[in-house]
C-alpha cells in the first residue's frame, strides 16, 4: 500500500493529455444549448453555477499552459476575483460580474491545441523536476505529478457541468 501523502513519479504526460482531450468534448456536450442567464443560476441555491465552473477551468488551463512553457497571456483574460480558487458567484449574478458564457466556453476550447502541444514537448527529465507549487503541500511534487493532478481537477469540474445541466432541466448528454 502506498502512503496517500506521497507523490507518484509521473514521467510521461500521455494519460493527462488524453484526459484533457476528453474533458473538452464532455464540457462542450454538457454546456450545449445553455444560455448565459442559465449559466449564472445556482440550482438548489448552493454551490457553484456553470458560469463560475467554466471560468474557473479557463483559469486552471492558464496555469497549465504556463507550466508547459506557453507563456502567452491566457488566464488573465478571466478575473481571479470572480473565478479564482475559493471564490463564488452570487446566485443569478446580480452584480453582472460574470463573463459571457459562450466566451468562456470558447476560451476553454481555444487552449486545447496549445495544451496538447505543450504536453507533447515536455521531456521525461522536465516532468521529474520539482513543481513550482503543490496544491496538496507535497514536498516531492514534480511537474509531472502536478500536471496529472490538474488534469484530474479539470475532470472533476467537467463532471459537475453534467450534473448542473440536468439540474437546469436539460437531458444528460453523456450516457
Amino acid at each position: 500500500m502506498t502512503d496517500s501523502t506521497s507523490t507518484p513519479q509521473i514521467v510521461r504526460t500521455d494519460a493527462a493529455a488524453i484526459q484533457i482531450y476528453y474533458n473538452l468534448g464532455a464540457l462542450q456536450m454538457n454546456v450545449d444549448s445553455i444560455s448565459h442567464e442559465e449559466s449564472v443560476r445556482i440550482p438548489g441555491g448552493a454551490g457553484n453555477c456553470l458560469n463560475w465552473i467554466v471560468g474557473h477551468l479557463v483559469r486552471t488551463r492558464g496555469t497549465i499552459l504556463g507550466l508547459v512553457g506557453d507563456r502567452e497571456s491566457y488566464a488573465e483574460a478571466v478575473d481571479a476575483a470572480v473565478y479564482g480558487r475559493g471564490t463564488s458567484m452570487p446566485a443569478d449574478d446580480p452584480e453582472g460580474t460574470a463573463m459571457p458564457f459562450d466566451h468562456l466556453v470558447e476560451l476553454f476550447a481555444a487552449a486545447q491545441p496549445r495544451l496538447l502541444a505543450g504536453f507533447a514537448a515536455l521531456s521525461d527529465e522536465q516532468l521529474l523536476e520539482p513543481a513550482p507549487f503543490s496544491p496538496r503541500g507535497s514536498d516531492n511534487e514534480t511537474l509531472g505529478s502536478l500536471l496529472a493532478g490538474l488534469s484530474f481537477h479539470e475532470a472533476y469540474h467537467v463532471g459537475q457541468t453534467g450534473l448542473l445541466r440536468r439540474q437546469l432541466g436539460y437531458a444528460g448528454r453523456i450516457a
